[in-house]
């Protein structure tokens, strides 16, 4: 069993969005050698996220609860739906989210809640925005595999507005071990000391105290 799945306990959880996110953040604290007792699940889908705040985010119910989300089309509404489900329930949320990733303080029992919305708090984007900034800003095969996902021609892009996605996967192509992006974390193809990488861990450590 991994270092960070080794000690797992019930009064702290990281509730992500999907299988992939709860990946990233497992290799991503494996490679950077942190240990955070925390249990991590994915609530497959956003929606199924926010339902399960219903529960989670009681009295008692838990000491720390993080929750990571991606921004997609709409970050604005994307944080209002969060901070009206915890306001239906209690929680005391701010207006505006913290650029460093947001943190409420626990209260009358409540959890204390940490959000992280993806890609950085501020911009429409997903998981996939936020690992892209992770490959080195000298890397020589990024430019070519943008101008791969350039050069296909419009009636036959099938990734519609996922321009990163479908460029960072073309990237991914290249590498010793294709594939999801926790494993290829896991390989050493992404900085895992990035700018925003760090601000990441931070925020995680800043939350689990």
């Amino acid at each position: 069993m991994d270092s960070v799945a080794s000690t797992v306990y019930n009064d702290v959880l990281l509730l992500v969005e999907g299988e992939d996110d709860k990946h990233f953040v497992h290799h991503l604290l494996n490679k950077r050698q942190l240990d955070f007792s925390m249990k991590i699940e994915s609530a497959d889908g956003v929606y199924k996220l926010l339902n399960r705040l219903r529960t989670e985010a009681q009295p008692d119910s838990r000491k720390v609860l993080g929750i990571i989300v991606d921004a997609d089309d709409d970050f604005n509404n994307r944080w209002k739906e969060i901070i009206d489900a915890l306001s239906k329930y209690g929680v005391s949320t701010p207006e505006t989210p913290t650029r460093s990733g947001t943190i409420i303080p626990s209260k009358n029992k409540l959890p204390k809640i940490g959000i992280w919305i993806m890609p950085d708090n501020e911009s429409n984007g997903e998981l996939e925005d936020f690992v892209f900034k992770m490959i080195s800003k000298n890397d020589k095969v990024i430019p070519l595999a943008q101008k791969y996902i350039s050069d296909i021609t419009e009636n036959h892009q099938k990734f519609a507005h996922k321009r990163t996605k479908a460029e960072l996967f073309a990237w991914l192509a290249n590498t010793k071990k294709p594939g999801r992006i926790g494993a290829s974390i896991g390989a050493d193809n992404f900085d895992i000391h990035s700018s925003n990488s760090n601000e990441f861990v931070k925020w995680l450590q800043q939350l689990l105290g």
